[in-house]
């Protein structure tokens, strides 16, 4: 996964039951914005075909830094990061990289950061689509 996405991973997790990462907000989305971004297609369709061939599930969570504003159409953090997940699920349903009903969005807002946003790094490690694949079914 971290060769085929250009070394853009980070927060890499395995275990035998499940395999973790996440991509930065900056492949995917603009700042402040719901849409993928033009050109984010190349990073997703990457990652689809590496989701295609797991038999399992997939959760897709949005994160964003506790910095961050949700655009004015979004009630929250949570509602923003959501439908970022969401944006992600449709685009790996639309193109067959996986069924529905094996893919589950969630949005979690600034609750759960990957690293102190002390630092603009950290915050940009913290605004994130964070991939997890399981054999069992996500909750």
């Amino acid at each position: 996964a971290q060769e085929v996405m250009e070394d853009q991973l980070y927060g890499l997790d395995v275990d035998l039951d499940t395999l973790r990462f996440s991509v930065p907000e900056d492949l995917l989305f603009n700042p402040g914005e719901t849409s993928l971004k033009p050109g984010s297609e190349k990073y997703l369709a990457k990652l689809g075909k590496i989701i295609a061939s797991y038999k399992g599930y997939v959760r897709v969570e949005g994160h964003v830094d506790e910095r961050a504003e949700a655009p004015s159409k979004m009630g929250n953090q949570f509602e923003f990061s959501l439908t970022r997940a969401v944006q992600v699920m449709k685009f790996l349903v639309q193109k067959d990289f996986i069924q529905e009903e094996r893919i589950l969005p969630v949005g979690s807002g600034a609750r759960r950061p990957y690293t102190a946003g002390t630092s603009p790094e950290g915050r940009r490690k913290n605004r994130r689509i964070e991939f997890t694949l399981t054999a069992e079914r996500p909750l």
